[in-house]
């Protein structure tokens, strides 16, 4: 009849609601471990005066922030390296550069196939089609893979300078489960070294100079404190002036 439901159209619903709950599934996993990352890379930028920490929270910024944190981490060690523009760069230019590339193998494709009939192409012509495809790939994936591993750099680098003793051990769980890093991340968020002023990535522009660290109260020394310890000395200089003058008479 046709009010009834038949096994194949139930198979198919079943089908259906389980790639939907797939779906559904996954992009809530994408979603908290982004907003967990991100929350972390938030908290350790402020504890270290890193300048708009709300920039981890961006699809690019969270590689500047990365990049900062491991750049600022460096700079405890004097190690000058500009991590955070490494980065940005290279996840702009990965982008950038993956659009181009399908777009214009895209379309290139159909112009050819539009132009040529595809039961007489040749053999040579569809076996260079897919050679010149694959191979534009190959600098995306090269790209893609410096990216990658310079982020790891960076996260072991953000690991160790807050939990040292357990440094190696996050940076394998996170190399080794994708999920781990943003867990690893939340769980250091707050430990390590942090700047003395608490609220120095508000004034702090960002990055100029990469001087993140202002002299504290205790190390610098007020004007009238030099001119007042001054004073002793010279008292002692005349002092000795005139027993010298004493002493020739």
């Amino acid at each position: 009849m046709g009010g009834t439901v038949t096994s194949s159209e139930n198979l198919a619903l079943g089908v259906i609601f389980a790639f939907v709950f797939i779906y559904l599934l996954l992009f809530g996993i994408l979603i908290a471990t982004y907003i967990l990352q991100s929350l972390s890379l938030h908290t350790l930028a402020r504890r270290r005066g890193i300048a708009s920490p709300w920039l981890a929270w961006l699809p690019y910024g969270n590689y500047w922030i990365i990049g900062s944190l491991a750049r600022d981490y460096d700079k405890q060690n004097n190690i000058q390296r500009r991590w955070d523009k490494t980065l940005l760069t290279l996840s702009i230019v990965f982008s950038a550069s993956y659009l181009i590339i399908y777009f214009a193998v895209i379309f290139g494709t159909l112009i050819t196939m539009l132009n040529m009939d595809a039961a007489t192409m040749p053999e040579e012509t569809a076996v260079a089609i897919v050679l010149v495809v694959f191979s534009s790939f190959i600098p995306i994936m090269i790209i893609a893979t410096a990216l990658q591993i310079i982020t790891y750099i960076c996260f072991f680098k953000i690991f160790e300078s807050t939990v040292p003793d357990k440094a190696l051990k996050y940076f394998l769980l996170s190399l080794l489960l994708p999920l781990a890093q943003p867990i690893c991340l939340f769980l250091c968020r707050n430990k390590g070294y942090q700047h003395p002023d608490p609220m120095a990535y508000i004034y702090n522009p960002v990055n100029k100079n990469y001087s993140y660290y202002r002299p504290t109260v205790n190390e610098s020394v007020p004007d009238n404190e030099v001119v007042a310890n001054s004073q002793p000395d010279m008292q002692i200089e005349e002092n000795s002036a005139e027993e010298q003058v004493d002493t020739e008479e």
